[in-house]
């Protein structure tokens, strides 16, 4: 990520102290870790959206099997009571 952090007005040459640069690299330095933060804080929050989605997919086919594991053991109960009869 680049920018451009200026000082002063467009047009007219200032002379800034050295205490004054040191401020501009604080802020300019300070905004671009905000920048970054955010722009981590929102990929985090993709991949957690990203890995809720799976997370149900993954309950949701576990479910499935259960209900599957009991319908199959139901049939085989019907399987043995017919063979019986």
């Amino acid at each position: 990520m680049l920018g451009v952090f200026i000082v002063g007005s467009v047009g007219k040459p200032i002379v800034i102290s050295k205490d004054q640069v040191r401020f501009c690299s604080i802020i300019a330095n300070q905004t671009a870790m905000a920048v970054k933060n955010s722009t981590l804080y929102e990929e985090k929050l993709k991949k957690i959206e990203e890995l809720e989605r799976w997370q149900k997919l993954t309950v949701g086919r576990e479910v499935r099997m259960d209900d599957l594991k009991k319908e199959i053991k139901e049939l085989k109960e019907k399987l043995k009571k017919s063979k019986t009869i």
